[in-house]
């Protein structure tokens, strides 16, 4: 299973009147960490 960076960036895209880059920095590292906790399932 791949990691889909996409989803963040679409999540960034449709808020990004609301977004900073740490909010996306912070969406990307929960993302990983969900990631890695599905792969290790």
């Amino acid at each position: 299973m791949k990691f889909d960076f996409l989803k963040i960036q679409n999540l960034l895209i449709t808020s990004q009147s609301e977004f900073t880059y740490d909010n996306y920095l912070n969406l990307i590292l929960i993302e990983i960490t969900r990631h890695n906790a599905n792969e290790r399932e």
